[in-house]
């Protein structure tokens, strides 16, 4: 018998958002609606996809005997949430408050460079070893996005499945590499988008000029996540009072803008998404997809597009070695010409043969990390799971 799944994500009142109150909103009201970055409405999907069970969003604030009467079952997709920059203690008192059976879905370790240690609050050690307690069964009940998060999981005590991020299984796809690779591009008239990055950021804040640059060459297109301000400028709900945040980074573009002429190519190039079908739709209309956001990236992919990773930290690193996307680091993207650039953009059939193994091993694991769960995975990845098995052992090329 299907459960009664008490979903929580960090998307606040998004159904209502979309319907209601996207158009002539705050950028504020943008921000929450998508947790901060409109990069969770993918993972998100990604896990909302591959669960079966009958599934209803919840936010922390639940009434905890309403809880227990609604539901059988409490999943929580998760974010890089393990580090010294969040504290989820306040979190492990209302799950013990509801005292129902909890699955975490993509959880995933904040640092800049795969350090040997880092600091975990206790409260979030608080919070693990409540969610290890309410565990469905005596099988690890903690997803994580790759095998340094399970290190530091491990390291401080928890045991995990490394599941990889839920976005890999938006696409019913099942040789989604081999789609990739067999894309045909017309060579004059590629067209890129990037999944711009954050120009505060001082350590890659360098390569948003390069980005620009990229989009003005190929009539291409710059998908903004983060931060606000960047949502501002390519929604459009953008007020005079915001004009020196505008300034602010105006130094990651190298002098390309001014405060006129940024809000004038934004709002000629830039956009965002509040919801992630219509943000793959608009992806199946370009040809390539790079950047340092992760899951603008990952998009890509699910839309059958060759995309690259432009990994800026381990959050990246990790998530696209995991996921078997190509990815590069930013220093030596930095030093490449376009034609190389598009050169290592395009997938090999060896690494959409790797990409495709690595996917559906990956499958696998989830749909037996669920099912040891007592949750029912869904038709669609119980397909991409099966598919495991039947991928032939010489199909199977490591690329880096």
């Amino acid at each position: 018998m299907p459960k009664r799944l008490a979903v929580v994500d960090n998307l606040a009142g998004i159904s209502s958002f979309k319907d209601i109150e996207a158009w002539e909103c705050s950028t504020a009201r943008y921000s929450s609606a998508v947790g901060g970055n409109t990069g969770n409405v993918a993972f998100v999907l990604g896990a909302k996809l591959a669960i079966a069970d009958r599934q209803q969003v919840i936010g922390w604030g639940m009434n905890p005997t309403e809880a227990q009467k609604q539901f059988d079952h409490v999943v929580i997709c998760c974010a890089n949430q393990i580090g010294a920059h969040v504290d989820l203690g306040g979190w492990a008192k209302i799950l013990n408050a509801w005292s129902l059976p909890v699955t975490l879905i993509g959880l995933g370790a904040q640092t800049t460079n795969y350090e040997d240690s880092i600091d975990v609050p206790s409260g979030t050690k608080t919070f693990l070893s409540t969610v290890k307690s309410l565990r469905a069964s005596t099988s690890p009940n903690i997803g994580v996005r790759g095998h340094y998060t399970q290190q530091v999981l491990e390291s401080i005590g928890y045991d995990s499945v490394v599941t990889g991020c839920p976005s890999l299984f938006i696409s019913s796809d099942q040789r989604l590499g081999n789609t990739i690779a067999s894309y045909d591009i017309e060579a004059e008239s590629h067209r890129i988008v990037a999944a711009a990055g954050n120009p505060y950021h001082v350590a890659s804040r360098k390569l948003e000029e390069r980005l620009v640059a990229l989009v003005d060459d190929t009539r291409g297109a710059y998908i903004v996540q983060h931060p606000d301000v960047m949502l501002s400028l390519a929604s459009g709900i953008i007020k005079e009072e915001l004009n020196p945040k505008v300034e602010s980074i105006l130094g990651a573009y190298g002098g390309r803008f001014n405060l006129v002429s940024i809000r004038h190519w934004m709002r000629k190039n830039a956009y965002s998404f509040y919801d992630a079908i219509s943000w793959i739709d608009f992806l199946q209309h370009y040809d390539f997809v790079l950047g340092p956001r992760y899951h603008g990236v990952a998009l890509g992919v699910q839309a059958g597009r060759p995309s690259l990773c432009i990994h800026i930290d381990n959050r990246t690193r990790e998530l696209a070695s995991t996921t078997g996307i190509k990815s590069i680091g930013i220093n030596e993207f930095m030093e490449m010409g376009v034609e190389d650039i598009l050169a290592s953009v395009k997938w090999s059939m060896a690494e959409a043969n790797h990409f495709d193994h690595n996917r559906t091993s990956l499958a696998k694991i989830l749909h037996e990390f669920l099912t040891s769960n007592d949750l029912q995975p869904a038709d669609r990845l119980t397909a991409l799971a099966s598919t495991f098995s039947i991928l032939k052992e010489s199909e199977q090329t490591q690329f880096v």
